[in-house]
C-alpha cells in the first residue's frame, strides 16, 4: 500500500495541477475578451500614435512635460486629410537626394541651405524614409561622391534635363591619370610652353617601346627615377619608385609612368603637395573658380634623394596622401581649426603667410598666380569634351527645350600641385571624388566652407519640374497644331490643283469653302476627288506640290522659351555669337558675390586678369580641335570631297590626276599660283623601295617588259603547260593499262 500511495501521489498531484491551469487560463482568456476596446478605437489609436511619432520625428511634437496623455484619437476627416499632406510633394522646397552621399558635411550643408534632405536611412526614421523611395527619381539636386565613377555615370544616365548634379558629364577625362596624360599631351604638342607643368608621362603597356628607349638596353636600368601609378588607382595604392625596366614590366594592369620631380620645395625638412579645390559652375559659358584655402598635406618622413633601393620602398618620405602617412608614429594631427598649427596638414593660408616671410610677399603672390594658372589650363583642356557631353545629357535635339536658369551642373575638382625648389608649380593629379572627411577640427572647419559655398550656386527652382512637364505638354499642342495645319495645308493644296485643272472658276470660293466644311477637310479633298474623276497619278503629283502654300501657313517650330520672353509677339531671338570671357555677365558677378572665398579663374577677373587672351587662344585651339576630331569620326571621307563629278583630264594635257597643274607647266606659274616641287632623285628612290617592300639602297628595280614580248612570254609559257598535261595523261592511261587484276585469269 506504501508503494502504490507513493506511486499514484505525484500522478495525481500532476492532474490537479493541470485541471487549475486550464480553467485559469480559459478565465483569463473571457476576462481579456470582456474588456478589449472596439476594432475602431484601435486603428484610430495607431494612427494618432503614428502622427505622434512623425511630428516627433520633424521636430513638431508637443513638449511631454506639458502634455504628459496619449494623443487624441484621428477622425476619420483628419485621416484623410493627413493622407492628403503625405501623398502631395512639397513645391516650394527643394529636393535634395543624399542617398549616394557618403559624407555628413554635405548633409549638414544641405539643411543649413533650407533643400528638403530625402534618402537618408537609418533605423529611427526607416519606416518615414521608405515612403520617399518613390520620389527620389523627382528630387532637383543630386550629390554622389561615393561608388566610384561607376556611380557618377549611373546617376547621369538617370538624370532629366531639369535636374541637378555636383558633376559634369565628360569630366573624368581628367580623373583616370591615362586619359589625362592623352588630353594634357595632345594641348603640349601645339602649346609646348603653356603646358610644360605636367611631367612626361608614358601610359604602360601602350607606349611600352617608347618608354623602354630611357633604359640602358644591356642593363635595363636608367639614369632617371620613375614614378609607376595605376591608371585607376587611389589613395597611394599600387605606386612606386623606380629606375629599372624589369619591375615595370611585371604590372599587368594599365599603368602610368612618370619622371619622379626631384629637388621638391621642403618644409621644415619634409616633403609636401597642396591639395586645391577648383569650382566649376558653367561649361558653356565656362565659369571657373579657385578656392582660396586648401590643404597642405606633408610627408612623415624626412626627405631624401632616393639613391637606393631602400630610398626607393619609403613611401613616407615620397608620398604625400594622406591614407599612407596617417597610420605613421610622426603622423601630427591638425587640432586648430584654421590649420596654423604644426601638424602633418596644414592650410593654404598658413602656407602663404609661410612663402611671404620666407621668400617674399612679390614671390608668393606670384606662385599663386602660377598655381592658378595650372588649374585653369587643365580645365580648359578637357572642356570641348565636356561641353559636348553636356549638350547630349541636359539640352538634346529630341524632347522639349526648356529654358531653364543656369547650367545644370556644378563641381567642386580637388587638384593635386607639388611645388619645387625654384617656386614652380606641377600637376600630380586630378580628382573629381575629393574627400570631404572630416577626421580633424580643421577638415570639418575648411571643407563645411567648402561645400556650402558650392550649394550656394546651384540653379535648382522647386518649379522646375513643373516647368518641364509644362513644356512637354506645350511641345505635344505644338506637335498636334503642326500636324492638323499640316494635313489642312495637304487638301488644300490637292482641291486647289484639282479646281486649277477643271474648274479655274471655282479658286476664289476655295476659302469659303473649307470654312464650311471645318473639322471634315479630308471628306471635302475626295469628293472633289471624285467629282472632277480626279486621276490617282495627278493625285500623287499634287501631293508633292506640298509645302508651297501649306508651308507658308503652317506655324514654325519653336523651342521652348522662358517665362519672361513668353509674350504673344516676341520672337525668341538666338543666342549671340560671343568668345567666353569677352562679356562679364550678370550671373558672373552674381557668383562672384556668393563665392566670397573663391578667386574667379575664368573669366579672367582681378590679378589673372593678364592671362585672358592666351587662355582664349587654348579654348579656341581644343574646340577646333574637338570638332575636327568629330567631324573625322562621324562623317566618312567622301563627305568632305565636292559633289561634282571628277572630270579626268586628256591625254598629254597639264592637269595631274588630281586634276591639278602639272610640275613644270607654263600656265601654272600664271595668275600667281606657285605649285608643289618637282620631287627629287633621291625621294623617287625611297618611293620605289617603299613600293618594292625593301628597305636597301643598292636595290635595282627590273624595268616591265613591253607588251609584245609579255604575249610571247605567255604564249610560251602556255605551251609548256600544255605538254605537261599531255605528258602527264599519257602517264596515267599507262599505269591503268597495268594494274594487277586477281580475277583476270579466274
Amino acid at each position: 500500500f506504501s508503494y502504490l500511495l507513493f506511486v499514484s501521489l505525484p500522478i495525481v498531484l500532476f492532474l490537479v495541477c493541470s485541471f487549475l491551469y486550464t480553467w485559469m487560463s480559459v478565465l483569463v482568456f473571457f476576462f481579456l475578451m470582456i474588456r478589449r476596446p472596439p476594432r475602431s478605437t484601435l486603428s484610430s489609436s495607431s494612427a494618432a500614435s503614428d502622427v505622434y511619432k512623425r511630428q516627433e520625428m520633424s521636430g513638431l511634437a508637443l513638449d511631454t512635460s506639458k502634455t504628459s496623455h496619449s494623443p487624441a484619437p484621428l477622425s476619420p476627416a483628419q485621416r484623410i486629410k493627413l493622407s492628403r499632406e503625405q501623398s502631395s510633394e512639397p513645391s516650394e522646397q527643394i529636393r535634395f537626394c543624399a542617398s549616394d552621399v557618403k559624407y555628413q558635411c554635405v548633409v549638414d550643408a544641405a539643411e543649413k541651405a533650407g533643400w528638403n534632405v530625402c534618402g537618408i536611412w537609418s533605423r529611427e526614421t526607416r519606416w518615414q524614409k521608405e515612403r520617399e523611395t518613390e520620389d527620389l527619381n523627382h528630387c532637383n539636386v543630386y550629390w554622389v561622391d561615393k561608388g566610384g565613377k561607376a556611380a557618377v555615370q549611373a546617376r547621369m544616365e538617370q538624370l532629366q534635363p531639369w535636374q541637378c548634379i555636383n558633376h559634369f558629364p565628360g569630366m573624368h577625362n581628367i580623373a583616370n591619370k591615362a586619359r589625362m596624360a592623352q588630353v594634357l599631351s595632345a594641348m603640349g604638342r601645339h602649346f609646348p610652353q603653356a603646358y610644360n607643368f605636367y611631367p612626361r608621362t608614358w601610359i604602360l603597356p601602350t607606349e611600352m617601346d617608347a618608354f623602354s628607349a630611357q633604359f640602358d638596353p644591356k642593363t635595363g636600368k636608367s639614369e632617371n627615377l620613375f614614378i609607376v601609378k595605376p591608371d585607376a588607382g587611389a589613395k597611394g595604392r599600387g605606386i612606386f619608385l623606380t629606375s629599372d625596366l624589369e619591375a615595370v614590366k611585371r604590372c599587368d594592369e594599365l599603368m602610368v609612368a612618370q619622371r619622379y620631380i626631384g629637388n621638391p620645395m621642403l618644409i621644415e625638412g619634409y616633403k609636401f603637395d597642396l591639395r586645391l579645390y577648383v569650382l566649376v559652375t558653367s561649361a558653356d559659358p565656362l565659369r571657373l573658380y579657385l578656392f582660396k584655402d586648401g590643404l597642405v598635406r606633408l610627408c612623415t618622413s624626412q626627405y631624401a634623394e632616393p639613391s637606393s633601393k631602400q630610398d626607393m620602398g619609403n613611401l613616407q618620405a615620397h608620398l604625400t596622401n594622406y591614407a599612407i602617412n596617417k597610420d605613421c608614429e610622426n603622423f601630427r594631427e591638425a587640432t586648430d581649426e584654421f590649420g596654423q598649427d604644426e601638424s602633418s596638414k596644414r592650410s593654404v593660408s598658413w602656407l602663404m603667410d609661410w612663402l611671404s616671410k620666407t621668400y617674399g610677399k612679390a614671390k608668393a603672390s606670384a606662385l599663386w598666380r602660377r598655381v592658378g594658372a595650372v588649374c585653369a589650363k587643365t580645365v580648359i583642356s578637357v572642356l570641348p569634351i565636356v561641353r559636348r557631353e553636356y549638350k547630349q545629357i541636359f539640352e538634346p535635339e529630341s524632347g522639349p527645350q526648356c529654358s531653364f536658369n543656369g547650367s545644370r551642373c556644378v563641381q567642386l575638382i580637388g587638384v593635386d600641385v607639388l611645388l619645387d625648389a625654384r617656386g614652380r608649380a606641377w600637376l600630380v593629379e586630378c580628382n573629381i571624388l575629393p574627400s570631404y572627411a572630416t577626421d580633424s577640427p580643421f577638415d570639418a572647419h575648411l571643407k563645411s566652407r567648402l561645400v556650402a559655398m558650392a550649394m550656394n550656386v546651384f540653379k535648382a527652382d522647386p518649379r522646375d519640374y513643373s516647368k518641364y512637364k509644362a513644356a512637354q505638354e506645350q511641345q505635344q499642342e505644338q506637335r498636334e497644331q503642326q500636324a492638323g495645319l499640316d494635313r489642312i495645308a495637304m487638301c488644300r493644296t490637292r482641291v486647289e490643283a484639282v479646281y486649277g485643272r477643271y474648274a479655274p472658276a471655282k479658286l476664289a470660293k476655295v476659302d469659303l469653302l473649307f470654312s464650311k466644311w471645318k473639322g471634315r477637310e479630308e471628306e471635302l479633298t475626295e469628293a472633289v476627288e471624285r467629282k472632277y474623276s480626279y486621276g490617282r497619278l495627278d493625285m500623287d503629283r499634287s501631293r508633292n506640290l506640298r509645302g508651297t502654300r501649306g508651308g507658308a501657313r503652317g506655324v514654325q517650330r519653336s523651342s521652348w522659351s522662358s517665362p519672361n520672353n513668353s509674350e504673344e509677339g516676341e520672337s525668341s531671338a538666338a543666342p549671340e555669337d560671343r568668345e567666353d570671357g569677352e562679356i562679364e555677365d550678370s550671373v558672373a558677378r552674381q557668383e562672384r558675390e556668393l563665392l566670397s572665398e573663391f578667386d574667379q579663374l575664368w573669366p579672367p577677373h582681378g590679378e589673372w586678369a593678364e592671362h585672358g587672351e592666351s587662355w582664349a587662344q587654348l579654348l579656341r585651339h581644343g574646340l577646333e580641335q574637338d570638332s575636327k576630331r568629330e567631324q573625322r569620326r562621324y562623317n566618312p571621307l567622301e563627305m568632305h570631297n565636292a559633289t561634282e563629278e571628277l572630270v579626268l583630264p586628256a591625254i598629254g594635257s597639264s592637269l595631274n590626276q588630281r586634276g591639278g597643274l602639272g610640275w613644270g607647266d607654263p600656265e601654272a606659274m600664271q595668275g600667281g599660283y606657285v605649285p608643289p616641287p618637282a620631287p627629287s632623285e633621291a625621294q623617287v628612290n625611297r618611293a620605289k623601295r617603299l613600293v618594292s617592300g625593301s628597305a636597301s639602297t643598292n636595290i635595282v628595280l627590273n624595268v616591265p617588259p613591253p607588251a609584245v614580248k609579255l604575249r610571247v612570254e605567255m604564249k610560251t609559257l602556255e605551251a609548256k603547260n600544255r605538254e605537261k598535261e599531255t605528258k602527264l595523261s599519257n602517264k596515267c592511261v599507262a599505269v591503268k593499262q597495268n594494274v594487277f587484276d586477281p580475277f583476270a585469269n579466274f
